[in-house]
């Protein structure tokens, strides 16, 4: 898809993707090497075969930031093989790859516990402008 002049490539990945390994390698091997690729994926775990991939952004979350956070520690569990300091959420980079982890709005509904403790919710808006 072209906006306002920039190609742009667009990928989902849910958490069933992840029992396929090379499903990630495969999207973005189709890719046009001009266009900005994101990525959204339930996991932030495509971290990692995106770093080393044409990938320019990810937007995930799945880690509810942890919902149960110590200062200076960060969350006790976040149910990811990331960083805990990418899991906790918010703006990281890794290479050339920007990574955004949202802390999202609810909370986890199976072996979290429902409550969240120095972990507030977040919602993010992110506004991509061409380079110039």
């Amino acid at each position: 898809m072209q906006i306002k002049g920039v190609n742009l490539q667009l990928y989902g990945l849910g958490l069933s993707d992840f029992r396929y390994p090379n499903k990630v390698k495969t999207l973005l091997s189709q890719a046009k090497k001009d266009a900005l690729q994101i990525v959204l994926s339930h996991l932030p775990d495509a971290m990692y075969p995106l770093r080393n991939l044409s990938a320019d952004l990810l937007l995930a979350g799945h880690t509810h930031g942890g919902q149960v956070t110590i200062p200076g520690f960060g969350p006790i569990m976040t149910l990811s093989k990331i960083p805990r300091s990418i899991a906790a959420g918010g703006h990281h980079r890794k290479g050339e790859l920007e990574i955004f982890v949202s802390r999202g709005l609810g909370m986890e509904g199976h072996i979290a516990p429902r409550i969240r403790f120095f972990c507030c919710p977040q919602l993010f808006l992110i506004t991509l402008l061409p380079q110039n």
